[in-house]
């Protein structure tokens, strides 16, 4: 990614949601052991910042956000993250780890999350080097002692999402934000794929093509 004096763009909150997340379980070195703590380390990162891209609810196991799973889902599906299954035998690692896909990734993230708002990246640096790593009963503890969480009824909203249309991104060139909000376009890796499987699966041989080009 190069950097361009006075170039600029913006994203649009969807795509800033699933950078979010991707830049949060890309900080975890070994992956986030289970949902729990994915939720858990999501809410601590964003009650005390003024912007929140996912709302939170009180739910059986504390906070929970319906649309935090719907893009953990999606990134899951287009192949950004990938889970493999914990130690069910333990009480602490059951579920699921959650990981990159690529970890290369991790540094081209990081340079959009300090190009959008360094302070958001410095908060999610800060909470997971602090609560990231606690053993899920002290996380658990944790989020459960927070006012506004003892407070809340049931299934009842703690705090909704708080996010403009828009993120605007300075001294990043133009091409580098679009292919960002591309690449991260459920859609668009959805026709990608679609066309990939229709090319295996069609008779089509590259072969035959330069030998073609070759005789034009």
């Amino acid at each position: 990614m190069g950097n361009t004096p006075n170039s600029s763009g913006s994203i649009s909150k969807e795509t800033f949601k699933k950078l979010f997340l991707l830049y949060i379980v890309s900080k975890f070195q070994r992956g986030v052991f289970g949902k729990k703590r994915l939720h858990k380390i999501v809410y601590i990162i964003e009650r005390e910042s003024d912007l929140k891209p996912f709302e939170f609810k009180k739910y059986h196991y504390g906070e929970y956000s319906d649309p935090l799973d719907d893009i953990q889902d999606q990134l899951l599906s287009m192949g950004y993250l990938v889970a493999a299954p914990l130690d069910t035998k333990s009480a602490e690692h059951s579920g699921n780890i959650f990981e990159l896909a690529d970890k290369d990734l991790e540094q081209y993230y990081s340079v959009f999350m300090e190009k959008i708002n360094p302070q958001l990246k410095e908060k999610i640096d800060t909470s997971i080097r602090d609560y990231g790593y606690l053993p899920e009963s002290e996380l658990l503890e944790l989020a459960y002692s927070f006012p506004e969480f003892v407070h809340a009824g049931f299934d009842s909203l703690i705090f909704p999402e708080q996010m403009p249309a828009r993120f605007k991104i300075e001294d990043v060139k133009e091409e580098d934000i679009e292919e960002l909000e591309i690449s991260l376009n459920p859609r668009f890796i959805n026709l990608l794929n679609q066309l990939d499987n229709a090319f295996e699966q069609s008779e089509f041989d590259p072969k035959k093509v330069k030998k073609v080009v070759k005789l034009i």
